[in-house]
């Protein structure tokens, strides 16, 4: 009868009947095993404890009261000791799904990822329909960098659970990670209508409403946040970027101190405090911290495991290096300014890269061993042939130590120039003028649409040719006939499979306008005079030393005062271009 009354939620009248029973026998472990499942519903860990840990001493095969204790062990902080008893009731019971569910709860904590994410799996083997072990896979999955799979789980979840606060959390998050913003704020509203107090959704929410450039928005979000749990690091994390594109550093700083105060490992937050550090021109504090990125969600996938140690900024003379690419295309092309260096002070230099770089890289670094990268194929390298290995994003460390005597990279980019000079044939016969290659959509957070590009389309005298990636035909021809001009297209080059093309193709501009994408990474490693549209939250790289970029001297960056304005910075480039072209005729 308890048990029927337990099941059914009347959970006064299961108490009652346990304890009657235990009234006349103290010591029946099936009354203790659910007198102690009713206390921890009711958040009353410790007393579950006595019960469950009596219960077990009375019966050691019950899965279930194991699992019940390790629950009640976690609640009071035993993290260890909840994990053996979450692995002993596995091993009682391999068949019951909610052991697995709780063990990966703790393995995610422990940020043991993969391991996570296999027991979640186990868990849905048993239950398929355990709304609780798909929220925490997508969870997980959004961790790992796999946001696609994660919204699958999360829909699964709330389609079991429709009013499931906590898979709404994931789904926003994992949208978030794929810029479906407005998607995004959605499900992290969703999350809120059901559990007001839900601090991660609050927190979730803040972080999309700054994506969006709503820093009011983000700003409410965030303070509600820390309103519920004053010691949540994330929504600090998000206030230290708010006040950061607010331009309040001190207060970006006071933030991103104390979300670290409170999670050490919290990498990203040590790499938004190592920007401000490199805004204040110290290089050597934030190559530091910028060696804590793979603990980050946004990197981790990059990360190569090979059995070579690391170097260290140590004299390479006589030495073979494994260079590997890291992140984005573009963030190759950017560190790979750095390999020339590398090849000449070692005897032998290999370069791994995305297979789109290879040709390119090959021309541009002679003498360099340029080879495709694939993640199946780790041990194709002999690896005894190697002394060190370095991640391309490790190069400036040990080469860029100091802004004094810093040199600029300089044109480390060589173009095929048979087709650079094809490309440039044929552009020439749109008409006289210089030639502007335009590039504008990339990240939501960094794309500038071409309805915007009036001043800029405006200037007279000149030819536009597209260099952007992906298809854009209609928003091509709406801005032609909006504002009777003619952007160039052409068919020939494709810059998403042909990186080698491509950057023929921008090799025959005379001018490159772009935002921050693969387009201004290819302009910048050619040293091809480029202008480019930045965010209020502007990347590492683009920040200025003593007014200028310090990694390339043909670069004229032009950043959003306000995120979603881009009208100022449209002008002043469109100003620029002309004052440019004045100059240079």
């Amino acid at each position: 009868m308890g048990l029927s009354s337990h099941k059914a939620g009347r959970l006064e009248e299961a108490a009652s009947v346990y304890q009657s029973i235990l009234n006349h026998r103290p010591d029946h472990p099936q009354a203790l095993h659910y007198m102690g499942s009713l206390a921890l519903a009711a958040g009353q860990a410790g007393q579950a404890f006595g019960f469950l840990s009596r219960s077990i001493q009375l019966l050691p095969s019950d899965a279930g009261a194991h699992s019940d204790l390790g629950f009640a062990m976690h609640q009071l902080g035993h993290v260890e000791d909840a994990k053996s008893q979450f692995r002993r009731s596995i091993e009682l019971d391999p068949n019951m799904a909610q052991p697995y569910c709780n063990l990966g709860v703790l393995l995610k904590g422990d940020n043991s990822l993969d391991e996570a994410a296999a027991q979640f799996r186990r868990a849905l083997s048993i239950d398929p329909d355990f709304a609780q072990a798909h929220s925490n896979l997508a969870g997980v999955l959004v961790e790992l960098g796999q946001a696609e799979d994660a919204i699958n789980h999360c829909q699964k979840a709330v389609e079991l659970a429709p009013e499931y606060a906590e898979a709404y959390c994931n789904l926003g998050a994992a949208l978030k990670d794929l810029d479906r913003f407005e998607d995004a704020v959605d499900a992290c509203r969703k999350a809120i209508q059901f559990d007001p107090n839900f601090v991660q959704a609050h927190a979730n929410l803040g972080a999309v409403l700054q994506d969006l450039g709503d820093l009011e928005g983000a700003k409410k979000a965030t303070d509600k946040a820390l309103e519920l749990d004053p010691g949540y690091a994330a929504a600090y994390y998000n206030l230290g970027n708010i006040r950061y594109i607010d331009g309040d550093l001190d207060g970006a700083v006071n933030a991103l101190e104390r979300a670290i105060e409170l999670q050490q490992n919290f990498a990203d937050a040590h790499l938004s405090l190592g920007r401000i550090h490199l805004r204040n021109g110290d290089l050597q504090k934030f190559w530091s911290i910028y060696a804590l990125r793979w603990y980050s969600k946004n990197y981790r996938s990059f990360q190569r495991d090979f059995p070579l140690p690391k170097w260290d900024g140590s004299p390479l003379a006589g030495k073979s290096v494994l260079l590997w690419g890291e992140q984005g295309i573009g963030d190759e092309l950017f560190f790979a300014g750095l390999v020339p260096e590398i090849a000449g002070a070692a005897a032998r230099v290999v370069l791994e890269t995305e297979p789109r770089l290879v040709p390119l890289f090959a021309r541009s670094f002679p003498g360099v061993e340029v080879v495709a990268r694939d993640f199946k194929t780790d041990l194709a390298f002999d690896f005894d042939a190697f002394d060190v290995q370095a991640p391309l994003g490790d190069l400036p460390r040990w080469l860029k130590t100091s802004f004094e005597g810093f040199e600029p990279l300089g044109s480390y980019l060589k173009a095929d120039p048979n087709y650079t000079e094809q490309c440039r044939r044929r552009y020439q016969k749109m008409g006289d003028g210089p030639i502007i290659g335009i590039s504008w959509s990339s990240k939501a957070t960094k794309r500038v649409p071409l309805e915007l590009w009036q001043p800029i389309l405006a200037v007279p005298g000149v030819n536009f040719v597209s260099l952007q990636y992906g298809e854009h035909s209609a928003e091509i021809a709406k801005t032609e006939n909006q504002f009777g001009v003619q952007i160039h297209v052409d068919a020939e080059v494709d810059p998403l499979t042909d990186m080698d093309g491509f950057a023929a193709q921008v090799a025959a501009m005379d001018i490159i306008v772009t935002i921050d994408n693969s387009t201004l990474a290819v302009a910048a490693g050619l040293n091809k005079p480029s202008f480019v549209l930045l965010p209020a939250s502007v990347e590492w790289r683009y920040l200025e030393h003593e007014g200028k970029n310090p990694w390339h001297t043909t670069l004229h960056q032009f950043r959003q005062d306000t995120p979603g304005d881009w009208s100022g910075p449209v002008a002043l480039l469109a100003d620029a271009i002309k004052h440019f072209l004045d100059v240079n005729r």
